[in-house]
């Protein structure tokens, strides 16, 4: 199991980015996500996984907003071949809010396949 934890979040489809600012959010969450897993050393790789993504705010956000706040996340996941894909075949996601600060946890745990 790979545990992450992150001192912000991602906006949702109803935020308005533009172009530049999602390449610039999407680069901030790949060098977060690189950084936490060269942090803990050794990878895993999982042929099939649990991911439960939580997103922290102090405003729950909508199911279709909350699920599409974790794209870059789960896109940064699959750069670094935790997971061969994110379809799915390989990846059974969970997204859920937590109440409080701008926060993201994502917890992988591996399937039998």
């Amino acid at each position: 199991m790979i545990e992450l934890e992150f001192a912000f979040n991602s906006p949702g489809l109803n935020t308005k980015l533009k172009h530049y600012q999602r390449v610039q959010l999407r680069a901030k969450i790949y060098e977060a996500v690189s950084s936490a897993l060269w942090s803990l050393g050794k990878i895993e790789r999982y042929p099939k996984a649990r991911i439960t993504y939580t997103r922290f705010s102090k405003q729950p956000m909508d199911r279709d907003n909350l699920y599409s706040s974790a794209k870059f996340w789960i896109d940064a996941i699959k750069k670094w071949g935790i997971i061969p894909d994110d379809s799915e075949i390989y990846l059974d996601l969970i997204c859920q809010n937590g109440k409080g600060g701008a926060a993201t946890k994502i917890e992988i745990v591996p399937l039998a396949q």
